[in-house]
């Protein structure tokens, strides 16, 4: 069906010829526009309107009209209607010349060292007949005989600045100049190669040699069209004094290497002592590696160096002949024992290895050999290659990132096998490799070549050219594979390292089980896996639901007062909007919040919340009971123990903790029942403000009251109370020092407190109540009971006066939640009245609730 829709295009388009050009035409018209569409995709006619692929057999068959002989014609262009009768998204490049090997792989590679994409590519091959001066006479499909030429069609991404023109125009013929001295000069390159092939055969001190002899018979295989060549030069090697040199033997250049002008070629090169050592060994004759130079030609990687030493009568060293090229394809796919050289390897290696090749373990081998890269096995020295060889071998079945690097004999090369976990690999990990290898090895440039197998492991081949002069001897294997191991693991590989480090293989995977899965993409965003680590213990150590745990810390290289406080839960996910007011309560500014719910869909989900914060710079959050207080309050508040108000920016300001905070509230309430002349956030704010005397009558009260502090209590207690005289003297606000005054004689006139009871289960008592003596109170307005106790808690809060030491009275619930004292004292009065003929004197007590 989609051939059918092919012709059924083309046929249309032959229609339209007929119509519009003359007989003598249209058979050539018709002709290049099935040349042209052979080879396309069925699916990229289809997508083009009609008009475009008209368009563009018009615009080909204009192009093709004339070409001068031996030149090149290249035309970019944008099409338009106005002009091409067509319109595309793309620019159009079209290129005709003489037909020859590696055109269009060749140009394709030029067109990406632009930088360019390339969308489509053609390229019908044309018989075609020219008059003298070029115009076009006859036009045919391709032929063994005659005139035959390339048309090579490409549309890349569309260019509106018309200057990259001239540029795709120049590179484009400097290629086809490459392409065609390659061309050219092939039959001379081989031929050289033969003859220097018979001139070796003739080194007297090599010729029993069995190295000798491979060495030749793999040059005969070479010769035997398996090289590309591409280009070629021969030195002479001159040694003067200590120093050693290669001169460029003047028009010896073929192919791409042809000598040029003097200042493009490096015609003297000075040998340092390594080098000179190499070049003047006269025990091998020839040398295989890579070359620094990057073909233009066929394929864009580095050269194959070909180098066979030149000798004289007495068996020195006196120049080298360089092949520079491609191996072909019929040299990957050949067997190892049918190549000379691979197959001494080979033998070499196999029986070194001692292997039943009917085993498991024989036939990995046997497949590692087969698959290992070409040019690798043949420039790497046969030990070396035995190593590498038994070290891949022992890793074939596990899933574990290996690197294995050798230099080339010259020390410009590294070639780096790395084996990857097959699932694991992917371009990212690949880059992610490339870029540490050659930040490690100085490099310079990389190739790389990818391997898939049945096996587990993936192979990556990459040759790393070096600006390093020292090879690999400053290279560590052992922190390149290291780096890449960490780049190939995923942020839950990472996690469960670190578990497992933390806690051991058996608890951490089971919290690895019970965390990792539900953990959010913004959290493994936002976090670390050692960071996790800490937050999924403190996550596992969450008892029942509801319940949080807290941590406040300051990060290395963040600003002095800038800290961040994660909250962690388990069940309902915490809302923002009921905690961003405990923070702000406590003094606390609040940048940055950001939640992440680990929902596993069960009724124990675990949430995560962190604060970016900061506080006033006189709060130093870093020493540990400070942060631990913080924690605590904060704990309190949200677990609605303690009220969500501004007694507790105390915690900070006066360094006080959530309880001691509590004391100074309820000595507030109870003021307030008194009805002092102040609001109780005025009472607050002068607490405050005055931190130092909030943290002086604290103090008092511990010395007082606290069972632990019992030694030297009425001594201890005097110094606190001058320490607060001095201070009151330096307040200078008159209402502010009758606040704290206040506060004092409440403090002074307690009798007994349930402070620092415990209830049935060891716990501190969610009320506090105090036992007054309203006579000391200057505040406490007439009549003044005997004795009175004010209970308070976040839910209630209550007081009982009696009229004497023995007294007796109900009590009652009130609703004037802002003064039930006054309410409570006149009924205690009244009952005082009612008693005034018995023993017990009159007493009441009533509580209203604290909304």
């Amino acid at each position: 069906m989609t051939n059918n829709k092919k012709l059924e295009l083309i046929e249309r388009i032959e229609v339209e010829l007929k119509d519009n050009f003359s007989p003598t035409n249209t058979e050539s018209l018709i002709q290049l526009t099935r040349l042209y569409f052979q080879d396309s995709l069925t699916e990229d006619m289809v997508n083009e309107p009609i008009e475009n692929l008209y368009g563009t057999i018009l615009c080909l068959w204009d192009f093709v009209q004339n070409r001068k002989p031996n030149t090149p014609k290249i035309r970019v262009y944008n099409p338009n209607y106005e002009e091409h009768s067509w319109q595309s998204t793309h620019t159009v490049i079209e290129i005709l010349t003489d037909d020859m090997p590696f055109l269009v792989s060749s140009f394709n590679m030029a067109l990406v060292r632009l930088g360019l994409t390339i969308h489509l590519t053609s390229h019908p091959m044309l018989h075609v007949g020219r008059h003298e001066n070029g115009d076009l006479e006859t036009l045919q499909p391709y032929s063994n005989e005659g005139n035959n030429e390339a048309l090579i069609r490409f549309e890349i991404d569309r260019l509106s600045d018309l200057s990259k023109f001239d540029e795709i125009k120049a590179e484009l013929v400097k290629t086809l100049v490459d392409v065609k001295q390659t061309v050219k000069d092939w039959p001379a390159m081989q031929n050289n190669l033969l003859n220097i092939i018979k001139e070796s055969e003739q080194v007297k001190h090599l010729s029993k040699n069995e190295e000798h002899k491979e060495n030749l018979d793999f040059l005969r295989w070479v010769a035997n069209n398996h090289f590309t060549f591409i280009g070629f030069r021969a030195y002479d090697l001159i040694k003067e004094g200590e120093e050693a040199h290669l001169k460029l033997v003047d028009g010896s250049g073929l192919g791409t290497f042809r000598d040029k002008d003097a200042t493009s070629i490096k015609r003297d090169i000075i040998l340092n002592d390594r080098l000179a050592k190499l070049a003047l060994d006269n025990s091998n004759a020839i040398i295989l590696t890579k070359s620094t130079a990057v073909s233009s030609v066929h394929r864009p990687v580095h050269l194959d160096y070909l180098g066979i030493k030149r000798f004289d009568k007495a068996g020195n060293v006196i120049g080298e002949w360089r092949f520079f090229g491609l191996y072909s394809s019929a040299a990957y796919v050949a067997r190892l024992q049918d190549i000379p050289l691979l197959r001494k390897k080979l033998d070499h290696i196999v029986a070194r290895c001692e292997v039943d090749p009917n085993s498991h373990k024989g036939k990995n081998l046997k497949h590692i050999l087969n698959s290992y890269p070409r040019d690798e096995m043949l420039q790497a020295p046969v030990d070396e290659l035995l190593n590498t060889i038994q070290s891949i071998l022992a890793i074939q079945e596990r899933r574990q990132l290996r690197v294995f690097l050798r230099k080339d004999i010259y020390g410009r090369f590294i070639n780096a096998l790395v084996y990857v976990p097959r699932d694991r690999y992917n371009t990212e990990l690949r880059i992610k490799m490339q870029e540490i290898l050659i930040d490690s090895c100085n490099g310079t440039s990389s190739e790389f070549n990818v391997q898939f197998s049945q096996l587990v492991l993936a192979r990556v081949n990459f040759t790393i050219q070096t600006s390093s002069k020292n090879g690999l001897d400053h290279v560590e294997v052992e922190d390149i594979q290291r780096k890449m191991q960490d780049a190939m693991n995923s942020w839950d590989d990472k996690l469960l390292n670190a578990l497992h480090t933390s806690m051991g293989e058996e608890k951490s995977n089971a919290l690895y089980n019970k965390f990792a899965p539900y953990l959010p993409a913004a959290y493994r965003e936002d976090f670390s896996p050692n960071t996790a680590v800490l937050d999924i213990e403190r996550l596992n150590n969450l008892a029942a639901n509801g319940e949080i745990t807290t941590h406040l810390y300051h990060q290395v290289g963040q600003e002095k007062g800038n800290y961040f406080f994660k909250v962690y839960g388990s069940g309902t996910s915490l809302v923002l909007s009921d905690v961003l007011p405990i923070l702000e309560c406590m003094g606390l500014r609040v940048l940055e919040a950001r939640p992440y719910e680990l929902d596993s869909h069960s009724d124990s989900n675990t949430w995560v919340v962190e604060f970016a914060i900061s506080v006033d710079l006189s709060v130093n959050l870093d020493q540990k009971a400070q942060r631990e207080a913080f924690q605590d309050a904060f704990n309190q508040v949200f677990n609605r123990r303690v009220e969500n108000d501004r007694f507790n920016a105390l915690v900070l300001d006066a360094s006080l903790t959530w309880r001691q905070v509590t004391m100074l509230r309820a000595v507030t309430k109870y003021l307030t029942q008194l009805q002092v002349p102040f609001s109780l956030s005025y009472m607050q704010q002068t607490l405050e403000k005055n931190a130092n005397i909030a943290r002086l009558l604290v103090q008092l009260f511990e010395q007082r009251f606290d069972p632990t502090l019992s030694t030297k209590r009425e001594d201890k207690v005097a110094k606190i109370l001058t320490k607060i005289e001095e201070e009151l003297d330096l307040v200078a606000n008159l209402d502010e020092d009758r606040i704290l005054k206040h506060y004092l004689s409440v403090i002074q006139a307690m009798l007994r407190t349930n402070f620092y009871q415990a209830d049935d289960n060891g716990q501190i008592k969610d009320y506090v109540s105090f036992k007054l003596d309203p006579n000391q109170i200057p505040a406490v307005p007439l009549p003044r009971p005997k004795f009175e106790i004010f209970v308070y808690a976040p839910w209630v809060e209550g007081v009982h006066m009696r009229g004497g030491k023995v007294a007796r009275g109900g009590l009652r619930w009130s609703d004037r939640m802002e003064d039930f004292r006054t309410e409570v004292l006149g009924l205690v009065k009244a009952q005082m009245v009612k008693n005034a003929v018995i023993v017990p004197a009159g007493a009441k007590g009533g509580s209203s609730p604290n909304n």
